[in-house]
């Protein structure tokens, strides 16, 4: 049987007309690249990891509405607590506070009210009272 569209009438035997189906937006090459994860290190986690895609990764907590690419179950964490930046042209990687309320921290030592750090492989970052540890994959 051949599908046919809201509104338009049926008739058997009489084949459909055609309907557009509008191509799906491409996604940008560089939001598809893997760059690495962020495994929870505390508690029962709701899920083992969140892999890191794109130029920026945006953390914050879950649930508040707000769009964020890593969602923390954690009433410590603000909505928009912070995000880890992917800089393939100088090869580094770092994190920004974005003015959250309980502080960011890389290694236990505070990166300050909007403030910044430089990332490294197995550092341990902790949005306000959430502790995870990040796996970076090497910058191309």
């Amino acid at each position: 049987m051949t599908p046919v569209s809201p509104g338009t009438p049926y008739s058997p035997g009489v084949p459909a007309p055609a309907v557009a189906v509008p191509a799906p937006a491409p996604v940008p090459r560089e939001s598809r690249i893997l760059r690495g994860f962020l495994v929870p290190i505390q508690g029962r986690p709701t899920q083992e990891y969140w892999a890191l895609h794109g130029a920026a990764t945006t953390v914050g907590r879950a649930n508040t509405g707000d769009d964020v690419d890593v969602a923390v179950l954690d009433s410590t964490t603000s909505s928009r607590h912070a995000v880890i930046h992917f800089d393939v042209a100088r090869g580094v990687v770092f994190i920004e506070d974005l003015g959250s309320t309980n502080g960011t921290f890389v290694n236990d030592v505070p990166i300050g009210h909007n403030g910044r750090r430089e990332l490294r492989d197995n550092d341990r970052v902790r949005f306000g009272g959430f502790s995870a540890l990040l796996k970076l994959l090497p910058l191309i």
